[in-house]
């Protein structure tokens, strides 16, 4: 971890993506790159998986620390379908929680209901298919962000998210509008969709 002390200036532009095993210090890496962005002023938005883990969960942590969040929980499952397939209106969700909280500088999305849904099954069939609508859920946030938020210099932290081929076009233009994203994996797998969008950082 020592090559990242004075090294957190470089995830404050482009896309990366931080890679390594469980406790190898990728959320570690994810708060320094918190507290670094919102003393430069940017507006932040957390997009975490694994909130039912509060001493680890970025999200949770920033939540209890900072006024100026908002912590913004799944909607029903009607809502993800909804918004997922129908052109954009700001009614949608998120766009409206959004659009409310305009004033807040840090965004927490907690998406963790139909991951952990999802794992409370043994149904595999079952099981990919609630994990979709977590899936989906993640893919219309950052949808939302690109279009709600491209007025303000924009950082995307995302802990455990595991990407999707249909997010490649909102990927390229939030990096086309210069929003930066940050993001945490265990391992590369879902980043051969997108070609050289993300800059690796591998933790040993």
């Amino acid at each position: 971890m020592a090559y990242y002390s004075d090294g957190y200036e470089r995830f404050l532009t482009g896309f990366h993506a931080i890679i390594g095993a469980r406790d190898s210090g990728k959320t570690t890496i994810l708060q320094n790159v918190f507290n670094l962005a919102y003393d430069q002023g940017y507006t932040i938005v957390i997009i975490d998986s694994c909130t039912d883990h509060p001493n680890k969960s970025l999200l949770v942590r920033t939540h209890q620390a900072f006024e100026d969040s908002v912590h913004i929980t799944s909607p029903e499952k009607s809502r993800i379908l909804q918004s997922y397939f129908i052109p954009f209106k700001t009614d949608f969700y998120p766009c409206e929680m959004i659009a409310m909280n305009l004033n807040k500088r840090i965004f927490l999305f907690d998406v963790s209901k139909y991951l952990e849904e999802g794992y409370d099954t043994e149904d595999l069939k079952k099981r990919e298919e609630i994990r979709m609508y977590y899936k989906r859920l993640a893919r219309q946030i950052l949808y939302a962000v690109q279009k709600m938020l491209m007025t303000k210099k924009v950082i995307i932290l995302m802990d455990e998210i595991e990407l999707i081929p249909s997010m490649f076009n909102v990927l390229v233009d939030l990096k086309d509008s210069s929003t930066s994203i940050v993001m945490t994996l265990h391992s590369s797998v879902s980043l051969k969709f997108f070609g050289t969008l993300f800059k690796e950082v591998r933790l040993e």
